[in-house]
């Protein structure tokens, strides 16, 4: 007859199951042993860590872990480098445990999905975060990966507006990259949305407006297209205009700021257009909207525009008192980006006024802020200038190791501008080192100048053609081959528009006359000191009117302070001021 009765093997082994089922729903029963169970089997972690990461208090959390501990299913061990510390692992017994507990506890309910309004809003606060990236310390491809994280999700989400928003936001830290092409990909984007019959107002019209502003300010460090480009600012601030007298389309301040930047995006362009007078008080208006609004970053960029201008036009004393608040701005939020920009702009005041040892060590500074955080033309602008400072201090290889320096970075991000200028000076310096008996090569000098020429012809700039025409003349005054130079620049100032330009500029007018009174040639030296006249009475009446304007706009007010100008090759905007001017005007 068979025994029937179950083995000694199959009785253990219904019975560990019946313990496993057991122990399981005792661990149900107590979900946070099992809560911690498997938050320790992802990673040892200290008793705060635990209590932060699943929202108990850290009483609770100590008096379980004690629990579980004497229960042999964690243990303890030291944290390196910090004896005070604990952190807990699992022992062997707790992994059993914790396999129990995932193969017979009922299963946990699965979290609900976020709203649409608690995805709106971590979608919103990662644009911020970008921004802030961008904006403190030039983190610029971080940022953008940020905004192209915040772009899927907001797709995914069907939040256009919210995509619209990270798409301009991305575009803007792209151009700041140099990254154009890429850039015009997202504005093509942008217009899709404005142009889309499916698309409400409230994507349309920001995205018309940010497209726009994108246009804008494409291409503004190679001077591309600038009236095209002042239209299409021009437009995007009127547009932002309209969205904030709409109260459905968002809260009217965050239009009136982006309105706000298109007025200083307009400023910039006006400037490298020459046309210093309504850059200033397009800067002025921007950074009153930024103070209104209470945006420090938007203020210093904007009082930073207004001083740059300010020292295009010579008003040294008032650009200094300008760009010291847009530093004690950007040095009080740590906008790192414009404490660089701003300190190489004082720099370059410094230089003009002659105090050459304040200015090296600005420039010092700015080009050490430059080259921690990457930001190459700035580096390459405040090389340049120091190498102008060192050109003045008459330590002529010095000043030659600079600006090769500076050259080579114009060169790998083929800023144009940057390039024209810094070839003249590099010409300059090459002349004199040659006339000072330490270099012996004239092709080379000859060279720096026909370069320079070439440069400033596809600017279309008549003042820095005639700067460079100028340095042949005094490179070829030697080798009695001055006349071609003189009657060159006799036929540039007999021509109503180049001598009208020629007029806006503050420094070109003062060396040409100068120049005129060192070659002793009379047809040149009457038209020289007419263009000089011309050129003060412009500069006085107009645009001295419109930096008061200005200022008082903008809401500081400068202490006129008497202070030296440089007037040297290098350039820089200086000119004379008007006691030095009188006796030439007399003479």
């Amino acid at each position: 007859m068979v025994d029937q009765r179950p083995t000694e093997d199959s009785d253990g082994a219904d019975a560990r199951v019946a313990r496993a089922r057991s122990s399981a729903k005792d661990a149900e029963a107590e979900p946070l042993s099992g809560r911690l169970l498997m938050a320790i089997a992802e990673q040892p972690e200290s008793p705060s860590t635990l209590a932060r990461e699943l929202g108990v208090s850290p009483e609770t959390v100590s008096r379980k872990l004690r629990t579980l501990r004497e229960s042999g299913l964690i243990e303890a061990a030291e944290v390196f480098g910090d004896s005070r510390r604990r952190a807990y692992a699992l022992t062997t017994e707790g992994r059993v445990q914790l396999g129990r507990l995932r193969a017979f506890a009922a299963p946990e309910p699965a979290p609900p999905p976020p709203n649409v309004a608690d995805v709106e809003r971590m979608l919103r606060s990662g644009i911020r975060h970008a921004v802030a990236m961008r904006r403190r310390a030039n983190e610029l491809e971080q940022a953008a990966d940020r905004l192209r994280l915040v772009i899927r999700e907001a797709e995914k989400a069907q939040l256009p507006e919210l995509t619209v928003e990270a798409t301009s936001e991305l575009a803007t830290t792209l151009r700041q990259l140099r990254a154009g092409d890429e850039v015009r990909v997202l504005l093509e984007r942008l217009a899709h949305f404005a142009s889309s019959p499916e698309a409400p107002a409230s994507v349309a019209l920001p995205a018309a407006a940010h497209r726009l502003y994108g246009l804008g300010r494409l291409d503004e460090q190679r001077g591309e297209r600038l009236s095209e480009r002042a239209a299409q600012l021009t437009t995007a601030a009127t547009l932002y205009a309209q969205l904030a007298g709409a109260s459905a389309w968002g809260p009217p301040e965050t239009w009136r700021q982006r309105e706000a930047w298109s007025l200083l995006g307009l400023a910039n362009n006006l400037r490298a257009q020459t046309r210093f007078e309504p850059a200033l008080l397009r800067a002025a208006a921007a950074a009153r909207s930024f103070e209104e609004f209470e945006d420090p970053y938007g203020r210093s960029h904007a009082l930073f525009t207004l001083g740059f201008c300010l020292r295009l036009l010579g008003e040294f004393d008032h650009a200094w008192y300008v760009l010291d608040q847009a530093h004690r701005i950007a040095e009080e939020h740590s906008f790192e980006r414009f404490r660089a920009d701003s300190l190489m702009q004082l720099g370059e005041v410094r230089r003009c006024q002659g105090v050459a040892s304040e200015a090296r060590a600005l420039l010092s500074e700015s080009i050490e802020r430059a080259e921690y955080l990457k930001l190459p033309v700035i580096q390459a602008f405040a090389r340049s200038a120091l190498g102008a400072v060192e050109y003045h201090e008459q330590r002529f290889p010095e000043a030659e190791s600079e600006l090769r320096c500076a050259q080579r970075l114009f060169e790998h991000w083929e800023h144009r501008e940057g390039l024209a200028l810094n070839t003249r000076r590099l010409a300059v310096v090459a002349r004199s080192l040659l006339q000072a008996g330490i270099a012996d090569d004239p092709a080379r000098v000859t060279g720096l100048i026909a370069a320079g020429l070439d440069r400033y012809r596809v600017l279309g700039s008549p003042a820095g053609i005639v700067a460079c025409e100028i340095e042949l003349g005094r490179l070829e005054r030697s080798g009695g081959k001055l006349r071609p130079v003189i009657v060159r620049l006799i036929r540039r100032l007999d021509d109503t528009p180049q001598r009208n330009l020629l007029e806006l500029d503050p420094w070109v007018p003062h060396v040409l006359h100068t120049f005129a009174g060192e070659t002793g040639d009379e047809a040149l030296s009457e038209r020289a000191l007419r263009l000089l006249e011309s050129a003060w009475e412009r500069l006085e009446q107009r645009l001295r009117a419109g930096a008061a304007r200005a200022t008082e706009l903008a809401g500081v007010s400068a202490r006129r302070q008497t202070a030296a100008v440089s007037i040297d090759e290098m350039g820089g905007e200086a000119r004379a001021d008007k006691d030095a001017l009188a006796p030439l005007v007399a003479a």
